[in-house]
């Protein structure tokens, strides 16, 4: 193997050597050996001695022959002219496979001084051929196999090549490809991109990425996103490589988000509800458009918290930030009324917050619904919508206050339900307001009655819609579920205590009210005032111990005493 050197000859005068020696001896990659003109080794670069393993050994004044297998004298015949095969010792005494070329350094005078020896690594060299077929195959193993659709056409807009996904998106098998010519390919209404393409063709030989559209065989359009990259002979073009991506399926999935995104934007517009945005770290505040009309606000824009805080009632603002700080520690959604004041009028809203995590931030989602009518008409209306199946029982079944379903059409729901538990027990939870009786009697019955109010508020936002609420005493609550595990039934009551924790603000006041929850799990054979019975007195040891829940399962009749 032949190696071609452009240096001839190096001329020591007025600094040059001391430039050459550092940009062509200290610093190559290739290996060199600088020998005077008796065969003495005055330096060898690190190249070098790394060929030779020789590490930090010093090569300075040894002789060239005690580490050639050539002799000097024969070399400075052999390689003056052209680099010719040479064999050195290597720092374990075995010989190398290299070629060698001697380039002389001579003074102004033309007389040599020494010689640069410039040395050709053969071990473990591959021929051209070799390495072109391997080549070759690796590319063909990628163009075969790539997800991406690969074609390339000549000048002549004719295929020459194609993978198989690129047949796979337009129809066309490999025989096909042969005649294919790109303007069989081609949509109507799609000239634009293609003259924009061509542009980019001309000035950058690439283009970016464009979506399109291109018949298939069978006649029905396909969608793609695609790229093409010019290929050139100097200033010739030969082809050009066009890379498509079908993205039909992206197509129909965005029309359907589309269209879902046109329907919830025309049914929130019919409901009068917005949804609202909080991420924790900007503290900024974001909302829909229908959130925006119901707010007054100019749309498309951020806002502070702080700021938005500002245009509700004081109390109402309080309430919303100490349930957005509530949400966030224990991760707890909230449901609250609050009265806003950005209009000459003011305006009652409901206003719903959950927390979601997406990598390391926090933000709350929720909706924002004008309730201001209905707070006009009949205050509880809002609550009472959430138990439209009981309404049909009259109001002597109903709790005035909270509109849920009261202790005696609770029981008899119990029963129906424990009649229909044969896979499954039944689970009833009652949950206790420890400290109602003291805000009653310090605060007055409307602050209680307002405690009450927002607890089945808070009670509903967290319950499935066949699960059972209702207000079964003064400051009691029962809940039955039909589907839930025993692990799922004691999570749900924790989240509950945690819930009815969240501060109330009623009339310039904060009140915290402070829950327990006993768990019932039925048994074959037991009756609603089975459960009712074993709720109140694992209450009342809840009131005698640490922990804020119980759990009792009921025993089956072949277990009783």
């Amino acid at each position: 193997m032949q190696h071609a050197s452009s240096i001839q000859q190096i001329d020591i005068n007025e600094g040059i050597g001391l430039e050459t020696q550092s940009a062509l001896f200290l610093l190559t990659r290739d290996p060199m050996l600088w020998v005077d003109a008796n065969g003495t080794i005055l330096q060898a670069n690190g190249a070098f001695k790394r060929l030779g393993n020789f590490g930090e050994t010093p090569l300075e004044q040894r002789l060239f022959d005690d580490l050639s297998v050539t002799p000097w004298q024969l070399l400075l015949t052999a390689g003056l002219d052209q680099p010719c095969l040479w064999q050195f010792y290597d720092a374990k005494r075995q010989p190398t496979a290299t070629e060698a070329q001697l380039i002389p350094v001579t003074d102004a005078d033309g007389r040599t001084l020494s010689y640069w020896l410039l040395i050709f690594d053969l071990s473990n060299k591959e021929p051209a051929s070799s390495q072109l077929v391997a080549s070759e195959k690796a590319f063909r193993t990628l163009f075969d196999n790539s997800f991406d659709a690969m074609a390339f056409f000549d000048t002549q807009a004719r295929c020459q090549i194609a993978n198989h996904a690129f047949s796979d998106i337009i129809g066309y098998d490999q025989a096909d490809l042969d005649a294919l010519q790109l303007s069989q390919l081609n949509v109507p209404g799609w000239e634009a991109v293609d003259q924009q393409m061509a542009e980019q063709l001309h000035i950058k030989n690439a283009t970016d990425v464009f979506e399109r559209e291109y018949f298939h065989k069978d006649g029905h359009t396909v969608s793609v996103s695609m790229r093409a990259t010019a290929v050139k002979d100097d200033d010739t073009l030969i082809g050009t490589w066009f890379i498509l991506r079908d993205i039909s399926k992206n197509q129909l999935q965005l029309r359907t988000l589309q269209h879902q995104q046109h329907l919830l934007e025309l049914t929130g517009r019919l409901a009068g509800v917005g949804g609202w945005e909080y991420v924790s770290k900007a503290r900024d505040v974001k909302f829909t458009p229908e959130a925006c009309k119901l707010l007054g606000l100019a749309p498309h824009e951020n806002h502070r918290l702080t700021d938005m805080l500002k245009r509700f009632a004081e109390d109402s603002s309080y309430e919303i930030q100490a349930s957005v700080e509530v949400a966030f520690l224990l991760k707890t959604p909230f449901d609250i009324e609050v009265e806003y004041v950005g209009f000459k009028q003011p305006r009652y809203l409901r206003l719903t917050g959950r927390v979601k995590k997406e990598g390391t931030s926090q933000y709350i989602v929720g909706a924002i619904q004008d309730i201001s009518r209905f707070r006009t008409v009949k205050p509880e209306l809002s609550v009472q919508e959430t138990q439209t199946q009981f309404q049909g029982y009259g109001p002597s079944y109903q709790d005035k206050l909270t509109g849920l379903p009261n202790k005696s059409l609770f029981s008899g729901k119990l029963k129906s339900l424990l009649g229909q538990a044969h896979k499954q027990p039944l689970i009833f939870i009652e949950i206790d307001l420890q400290n109602f009786r003291r805000i009653n009697e310090n605060a007055g019955y409307s602050a209680g009655d307002e405690c009450l109010k927002q607890t089945a508020r808070r009670l509903q936002a967290h319950l499935k819609t066949d699960d059972v609420l209702a207000r079964i005493g003064g400051d009691e609550f029962g809940i039955a579920l039909t589907h839930h595990s025993e692990q799922e039934a004691t999570d749900l009551a924790d989240s509950l205590i945690q819930a009815i924790a969240q501060p109330i603000v009623f009339d310039q006041q904060r009140f915290q009210l402070q829950a327990a929850a006993c768990i019932v799990i039925s048994a074959p054979q037991s009756d609603s005032s089975d459960l009712l019975r074993a709720a109140n007195e694992g209450v009342a040891r809840i009131k005698s111990d640490a922990d804020a829940s119980y759990v009792i399962r009921l025993p089956a009749e072949r277990d009783k005493p």
